[in-house]
């Protein structure tokens, strides 16, 4: 009975350890693909606050172009992925989703005044972008929180 009593603790133990093991992959899976969004972006950012600056708006239209397609390859990635069966996995992945479609917003809004018209249309674009950039730091917090609490009840730390 001893026997049997222990064997299921250390099955059981087992099992949490593997389950804690699937969470961290899927966690650092898409950290990674969050950190490549974030590299490209800080150079696409840098890159448009020039063109911003010297008013080349055919230039904006076909950075953002490029980083609202590379956004897409990202989350059409992490859409792929496979969610496991593991304590708020699928909150968490639908964070990520919601904070990468976020940043497509932001592009999207960019490209949105290097196509618009001069004067009132291109001055109407550029307050949206200004109006989406003013909920980043919110829509990162949500994101994060969400990772914390998937990470806290799957055994694991977030670095």
């Amino acid at each position: 009975m001893k026997g049997t009593i222990v064997f299921a603790c250390l099955f059981f133990c087992l099992l949490l350890s593997c389950k804690s093991d699937e969470a961290l992959k899927f966690s650092n899976i898409i950290v990674e693909k969050y950190d490549q969004l974030l590299d490209k972006s800080r150079i696409t950012d840098s890159v448009l606050k020039i063109y911003l600056k010297e008013n080349d708006f055919d230039s904006i239209v076909a950075v953002s172009g490029r980083m609202e397609d590379y956004t897409d390859i990202k989350l059409n990635e992490i859409n792929q992925l496979t969610v496991p069966a593991v304590s708020n996995a699928e909150a968490f992945k639908t964070s990520v989703t919601g904070y990468f479609t976020y940043i497509k917003s932001i592009y999207t809004g960019y490209k949105s005044i290097g196509l618009s018209k001069p004067g009132k249309d291109r001055k109407t674009a550029s307050g949206i972008v200004k109006l989406i950039l003013s909920n980043k730091d919110s829509v990162v917090a949500q994101m994060q929180r969400i990772q914390r609490a998937y990470a806290s009840s799957n055994g694991f730390k977030i670095k």
